[in-house]
């Protein structure tokens, strides 16, 4: 459904686009590019694990399965895990993003499965970032991206930002 959502947005556009997304939207960049690869000229994934079955909330759901936590426990060490930061303010804010993310993203998984994925690629060329501290996607797994680089695509590395290093360090990413 978020794919065909995406599609109908894009329906105004007459030329193939650059499609950039991150995390568990990754997913959605790659089913998209996918199903409809003459609409997409290429893909960037950012912390985009593969198998993509590896993402924030697979991390969720084990923390909560494996530690005696509350759900606000975990939350919280999931931000201090991703940004890094010690700041009980911008942490109490992701904690609240996390909370919408976790009830309304495309995730596959629940508290009662952990989905898998195919082993497949897609037609357009990528360009898979990540970073070398990010705590939901490692670079051990994005390297696992190669095997389906195409003429043009290419693995990125940024220096710093975890997680979210797209958003505090654009200018590396760019």
């Amino acid at each position: 459904m978020t794919v065909e959502l995406l599609h109908d947005f894009l329906t105004w556009r007459d030329r193939p686009l650059h499609l950039i997304s991150h995390s568990t939207s990754g997913l959605v960049g790659l089913m998209y590019g996918r199903r409809y690869p003459h609409k997409v000229s290429s893909l960037g994934l950012l912390a985009v694990s593969w198998p993509y079955a590896i993402n924030l909330q697979a991390h969720y759901y084990t923390y909560l399965s494996a530690f005696f936590w509350s759900r606000k426990q975990v939350l919280n060490q999931m931000v201090g895990n991703m940004l890094g930061l010690q700041n009980q303010s911008i942490n109490q804010r992701f904690i609240s993003y996390f909370e919408d993310y976790l009830a309304c993203s495309p995730c596959p998984h629940s508290l009662f499965r952990m989905s898998n994925s195919r082993d497949e690629g897609g037609e357009v060329p990528l360009l898979i970032c990540s970073r070398k501290t990010d705590f939901v996607v490692s670079l051990i797994v994005m390297r696992r991206w190669s095997k389906f680089l195409k003429k043009g695509s290419r693995l990125g590395e940024c220096q710093d930002g975890r997680h979210f290093f797209h958003h505090f360090y654009p200018e590396q990413v760019g």
